[in-house]
């Protein structure tokens, strides 16, 4: 099983701290948000991980450059001031051929909960915060535990949840979702909206499976205010 990390994007809505600092690299609890990730991978095994770079992508590699036990592999978004994560994920596609771990690269949770995704009986697992959610959050709407319909969009009556970021992909549903990642870009041209709309288009022929991580404290650090939450939950 392979990883692919998304972390080309600049975090333009925590500017004050990413002005000369990548995101992934913001200190939570004595460590950098991409030190749990990376944690949690190797916990869970993971030793191969693609990592979409674009804004100050040498400080990425440079940090990374300590962690002894991976092999690494960067794919360049140079144009990831005009895009999002469904471009970036595209230039990634080759690792979707495999059975994959996907990580939103500004995501800090306990170790245990890549395994949590890796041991559920889906092929196909979504990690899920089921919570009342705003506009902002990726949203899901559920039929058991079925994922029926995935994105911002979805009315606040009838979300279950948010999906925080973190998931796993099988190699057996590689071709529709590489093939819907290639009409989002290339077909639809819609270079900067996030990497659910895909998903979204496939979600019939496909069985995308949430698993509740509600209770593991996970952030996904949009705003200032997820980075004090991060702090204030992971502070030494």
């Amino acid at each position: 099983m392979n990883a692919i990390i998304l972390n080309a994007g600049k975090g333009s809505r925590l500017s004050k701290y990413t002005n000369n600092t990548h995101k992934c690299l913001l200190n939570v609890g004595g460590k950098k948000i991409i030190d749990y990730q990376l944690e949690s991978l190797k916990y869970a095994g993971i030793k191969n991980i693609t990592i979409v770079v674009g804004y100050l992508k040498e400080q990425i590699k440079e940090y990374v450059s300590k962690y002894k036990d991976f092999e690494f592999n960067f794919v360049e978004n140079p144009n990831y001031a005009n895009t999002n994560t469904a471009f970036s994920l595209r230039l990634a596609k080759g690792m979707l051929y495999y059975d994959t771990i996907y990580l939103n690269g500004d995501v800090v949770f306990p170790k245990e909960l890549i395994k949590r995704l890796i041991d559920s009986e889906y092929e196909n697992a979504l990690a899920v915060d089921y919570k009342e959610c705003g506009e902002e959050e990726v949203k899901v709407e559920l039929s058991g535990n079925r994922i029926t319909r995935i994105g911002k969009d979805i009315p606040l009556n009838l979300s279950k949840g948010e999906f925080i970021g973190i998931a796993k992909f099988s190699k057996n549903m590689s071709d529709k979702f590489v093939q819907s990642l290639d009409n989002t870009i290339e077909k639809e041209m819609l270079y900067k909206v996030f990497f659910e709309h895909s998903l979204q288009q496939i979600i019939n022929d496909v069985e995308l499976m949430a698993v509740d991580v509600t209770q593991m404290q996970a952030v996904e650090i949009d705003f200032e205010e997820d980075l004090l939450k991060a702090i204030e939950i992971y502070k030494d």
